[in-house]
């Protein structure tokens, strides 16, 4: 039986045949970094500096790219089924982008949830949608969504999304972030 795939947005903008100029690839557990939170900040800022250094990037293209790897490992984390699973990190330097792939499994739950919002994303005002959810945290703590809206918005950055199913509540679930390093 073959597996459902379903891919959304820039899904493989950049075929995995084209060789990068620098790649690091990175296997975590999301139990590891659930309960050791700085552990993400130190993953996203490694792999920031293994670019910025050997590229000679700013110091403000290292931050996007920090941050963007902080944002995606986190919710990678929080997601992830089962908890003691694995996250692959595996990030490649294209003369202007860099590939940031995070691929971790999910429920289906949390796969319905994650597609909910990216079908949002994709079809929606970033600005606008970025500014209701600020004000709607005044009377709520749920920031769900919020670093996502917050890439799209502040980052020359495409996503692409897939998901596929590999069994009865398990999806693997892959987030590819195409960062343009030359548009910041």
């Amino acid at each position: 039986m073959a597996a459902e795939i379903v891919q959304y947005a820039d899904y493989k903008l950049i075929p995995d045949i084209l060789p990068p100029e620098s790649h690091i690839y990175l296997r975590l557990q999301p139990i590891d970094m659930m309960s050791q939170w700085k552990r993400i900040g130190l993953v996203s800022d490694f792999t920031a500096d293994f670019f910025a250094n050997n590229q000679s990037l700013s110091d403000y293209v290292r931050n996007s790219v920090s941050t963007v790897v902080n944002e995606l490992i986190e919710n990678a984390a929080k997601f992830a089924k089962p908890r003691n699973g694995l996250i692959d990190l595996d990030l490649k330097y294209y003369s202007t982008i860099i590939k940031i792939e995070v691929r971790n499994v999910v429920s289906d739950r949390m796969r319905l949830n994650f597609e909910s919002h990216i079908k949002k994303y994709l079809s929606g005002d970033i600005e606008m949608m970025y500014f209701d959810h600020l004000e709607s945290l005044v009377n709520k703590s749920d920031t769900s969504g919020m670093g996502y809206l917050m890439m799209y918005k502040d980052y020359p950055i495409r996503f692409g999304y897939q998901f596929k199913k590999m069994e009865s509540d398990r999806h693997e679930t892959t987030v590819e972030a195409y960062l343009n390093i030359i548009e910041q």
